[in-house]
């Protein structure tokens, strides 16, 4: 894990949640600049120069104390891709997330992981062989990683739960998405972990499906 220091995680907030600065954004700025708070300090300078009319908007500090606190209240917990906790295999990503929130215990990020997903709209017995196959993979000491969805999601997480399981969401973590998930929703928390990329409070948007499964 790198050191860094509490003003500094908090820049890396700001900093992702700034207009305009998506993963690879943030990666090129933290290459040029070697830290956020330093990225933040030449940002709206850079964005004139670049030919924006005005500079972008960035995440305040305010808003960035604002949504760590609301996470905490929550029960869950941002972690940045310097931290240990982060998902080693995520960060091979071209456009891996910088900050993700974590609901749930994060030592299941770094576990032998894999992915089941599916339609939404899948049929009873693609459902029950989703449920199948998933508790079968985590008799063999894997986790399975789903998106939450209705349908081949809700079966993968649900035969998985007794050996763990990993919902990543488009969302932010307090938006439970489907609304009939959040029994399932709080299991997982009890028995794997919830992720998102997205700040507190964000309503999942379709735009926002593609880059949840690319985690």
């Amino acid at each position: 894990m790198v050191n860094i220091s509490a003003q500094e995680r908090l820049a890396w907030v700001r900093l992702f949640r700034s207009e305009n600065v998506g993963s690879r954004t943030f990666q090129a700025l933290m290459e040029l600049y070697g830290s956020a708070g330093r990225a933040l300090s030449f940002a709206h300078g850079m964005s004139v120069k670049g030919g924006r009319k005005k500079p972008i908007r960035l995440c305040s500090e305010a808003d960035a104390k604002r949504e760590v606190e609301r996470c905490n209240k929550f029960g869950a917990k941002i972690v940045l891709s310097c931290d240990d906790e982060y998902p080693q295999y995520l960060r091979h990503v071209n456009d891996y997330p910088p900050v993700i929130t974590v609901f749930g215990d994060t030592g299941f990020l770094n576990k032998n992981i894999v992915g089941i997903v599916g339609a939404r709209n899948a049929s009873a017995n693609g459902c029950r062989f989703a449920h199948k196959l998933a508790n079968d993979l985590g008799a063999q000491r894997l986790i399975v990683s789903s998106g939450l969805a209705r349908g081949v999601d809700t079966a993968a997480h649900s035969g998985a739960l007794k050996s763990g399981t990993i919902a990543v969401v488009a969302g932010g973590i307090d938006n439970i998405y489907p609304t009939q998930n959040r029994d399932l929703f709080y299991k997982i928390k009890d028995n794997g972990a919830v992720i998102t990329e997205m700040p507190f409070g964000a309503v999942p948007k379709a735009q926002n499906f593609p880059r949840r499964n690319r985690i």
